[in-house]
């Protein structure tokens, strides 16, 4: 979503706030490394999964389990993207910068 421009990143560090080029780099790492780990590793466990069952039928409902749960997971994403970028601007922050009794050391 960073790299195509449609949600800006936060990136806290200690150095200062990171420039556009950092995050760049940072989004083009997480799909080049980590996306592609996490895709090894679902296809592993499926593997794994597949030889514990003995017959055609349950072969066949865990490969519609399978297909059903991802479906779901990603429409799932794709629903809260959706909403979460036509709701980011109507949003007010989750903790407003005023100053209450609390913050004021008062009792």
């Amino acid at each position: 979503m960073h790299l195509a421009g449609r949600r800006e990143v936060d990136h806290p560090q200690p150095n200062g706030p990171w420039t556009e080029a950092e995050k760049d780099n940072a989004a083009l790492l997480d799909l080049a490394i980590f996306e592609p780990w996490f895709l090894v590793q679902g296809i592993t466990l499926a593997m794994a999964g597949w030889q514990y069952l003995s017959t055609a039928r349950s072969r066949r409902r865990w490969t519609f389990a399978m297909a059903g749960g991802s479906s779901a997971i990603s429409v799932f994403g794709i629903v809260l993207t959706i909403t979460d970028s036509q709701a980011s601007s109507a949003v007010a922050p989750p903790f407003p910068l005023e100053r209450t009794a609390l913050t004021d050391g008062a009792s």
